[in-house]
């Protein structure tokens, strides 16, 4: 959130929540542009001239952090055991996606992180 200034909780507002359950939501959304929130932009429109219509987020590098930073520990606590939550892990399939990963042949932080999300939870809170 760079350089931007928080603005949902007006949202959260009662009688905000009972006007936009009111609204058929396909009015809301324009498939062809792939735009969303039409009735909030349209009311923004009448009060400012200058819209984003973009999002100008930034991405995580969990990759780079499963290679290097987060490897000890996703080793220690994914790659090391038989089940999270009492599910089989493949250790060898893990072992293969967790090299590749490591040797940079493939990105499975998609993939890799959730476990590794799943087990730290495990440890902290079933531990």
């Amino acid at each position: 959130m760079h350089n931007s200034l928080e603005t949902r909780i007006p949202f959260l507002d009662r009688e905000v929540i009972e006007v936009a359950s009111k609204i058929n939501w396909d009015s809301c959304l324009n498939f062809d542009t792939m735009t969303g929130k039409i009735p909030l932009r349209k009311l923004l429109k009448q009060k400012t001239s200058y819209q984003t219509t973009k999002k100008k987020g930034f991405g995580v590098p969990m990759d780079r952090w499963i290679r290097t930073s987060l490897r000890p520990l996703f080793e220690e606590l994914v790659l090391n055991r038989d089940d999270i939550l009492g599910m089989e892990i493949n250790k060898l399939q893990m072992k293969v996606l967790f090299d590749e990963h490591c040797g940079a042949r493939a990105n499975h932080s998609w993939g890799l992180w959730p476990l590794l999300s799943l087990a730290i939870w495990e440890q902290k809170y079933l531990g």
